[in-house]
């Protein structure tokens, strides 16, 4: 699931201000368009909406695009769990436009997030690539479809931190032998 969500609008930004927020599924299919209230109730409301439509999903499955890398609706954002994605406000302008929010063809956004941590992962998602078949075929079937050697080498990072979580959260210790064979199910 994404969100996509607009900076504040409003005249002086005062009490009429307000952030457009679209919900859409993996396929890109508006779930939910709403207005919301800048603040605490704006906040509430979107952890709400996510909260009914993404049932008993986890919150890192949840992708966020919003055209600020700061404050405290990214803040609240990354408390929650979700990925958070930055985008320019001028390519959201332009799919705003062509009524479409936030798509994974076509990198729009950094990370908001720890530059360490995204550098780490990415040189553990490239060095997994000569010692991972696993890791390998993943990578390789996101180049199949078009995605560039950064793409790929970011959803293979993302990937095996997916991996790595469900290691910490089942305490179980990491298998190469079983594991890779969840690597291929590449969305």
């Amino acid at each position: 699931m994404s969100a996509c969500v607009a900076p504040p609008h409003g005249v002086g930004l005062g009490p009429e201000a307000h952030h457009d927020v679209e919900v859409q599924d993996a396929g890109g299919r508006r779930l939910a368009r709403r207005r919301l209230t800048e603040g605490v109730a704006g906040i509430a409301a979107l952890h709400a909406l996510i909260a009914d439509l993404l049932g008993d999903g986890e919150p890192y499955t949840v992708v966020v695009g919003i055209e600020t890398d700061r404050g405290p609706w990214v803040q609240a954002l990354l408390a929650a769990g979700y990925q958070v994605f930055a985008i320019n406000p001028l390519s959201a302008s332009r799919y705003r436009e062509r009524q479409v929010c936030g798509t994974r063809r076509v990198v729009l956004a950094r990370v908001a997030g720890d530059k360490r941590l995204r550098d780490a992962l990415y040189l553990q998602a490239f060095s997994a690539l000569s010692r991972s078949p696993g890791a390998r075929a993943y990578h390789d079937s996101h180049r199949e479809r078009g995605h560039t050697l950064h793409q790929a080498l970011r959803a293979l990072a993302n990937r095996l931190v997916g991996i790595l979580h469900g290691c910490l959260r089942h305490r179980q210790p990491y298998d190469e032998a079983t594991t890779p064979s969840q690597l291929p199910a590449a969305a």
